[in-house]
């Protein structure tokens, strides 16, 4: 009899370790359930995180490549602009050289005149003359000089202080 209240002992401390061990085992199971969802709903939210990153490069992409395209486009008109005047720069070079040539022997033939004049009204008049023509010819010289300087590179330097101060 005794040995049957051991062995009866013994199936119920089996039976208790059995069910405490399957206690201890289910929240075992609960915790990894939990973390499992936990590294879904965090590789999830990484996924979604990715697609609007892919989205967003996509728009940024798309914006830089639009305004890549306006600048070249723009670019290209410059160019086109500046060497249609440039294309004509030699002949309206020659045209100003003819016009100066002109304003020269005027102011010669004023400064003659003004030195022959006999009353000081007369040479007063003729002054202001010279003058006049003096004032014309520097304009003519300084629109040669310019167009002669037209097609010869400015440093990058300078044109960057020129358009920080535009306006």
């Amino acid at each position: 009899m005794q040995n049957l209240i051991y062995l009866i002992i013994m199936v119920l401390a089996g039976g208790a370790g059995w069910y405490a061990g399957s206690w201890k085992g289910r929240d075992a199971e609960q915790a990894v359930a939990k973390y499992q969802k936990l590294g879904d709903d965090a590789q999830a939210a990484l996924q979604q995180a990715k697609a609007q990153l892919q989205t967003g490069l996509a728009a940024k992409d798309a914006s830089f490549d639009a305004e890549l395209k306006k600048l070249n486009a723009t670019h290209a008109q410059q160019i086109q602009s500046y060497d249609s005047k440039i294309a004509g720069n030699q002949a309206e070079i020659t045209r100003l050289g003819k016009l100066g040539a002109v304003g020269q022997m005027r102011i010669a033939e004023l400064s003659k005149r003004r030195d022959a004049a006999t009353t000081p009204a007369e040479r007063k008049a003729l002054d202001t003359q010279l003058q006049a023509a003096v004032v014309a010819q520097q304009v003519v010289q300084v629109e040669i000089d310019g167009r002669t300087c037209l097609p010869v590179p400015v440093p990058l330097a300078v044109l960057a202080d020129w358009q920080a101060v535009k306006p």
